[in-house]
């Protein structure tokens, strides 16, 4: 299931207060810097590859993407159709 548009606006404010720190691109767990190819594909990152595999491994976390497009559209305008 991906993630709701709330979770995703979460997770960029987080990473905002995370740039203000300073602590921005440094693995929550591991405490090592987060890879730039993850940051560039998910820039609200919180984990490594590494600090992501270990939390998954706990059971614990899921992998965060991009969601889809029709989550980010508002729930209640309703869309646009060609008549």
């Amino acid at each position: 299931m991906p993630p709701r548009t709330s979770e995703t606006l979460y997770e960029i404010s987080e990473a905002l207060r995370r740039i203000e720190r300073g602590t921005y691109g440094i693995c929550e767990i591991t405490g090592e810097p987060i890879e730039a190819e993850r940051l560039s594909a998910i820039p609200w990152a919180r984990y490594s590859f590494a600090g992501q595999d270990d939390l998954e491994k706990g059971g614990f976390g899921r992998k965060l993407g991009l969601p889809p497009l029709e989550t980010v559209i508002d729930e209640g305008e309703p869309a646009e159709e060609d008549e």
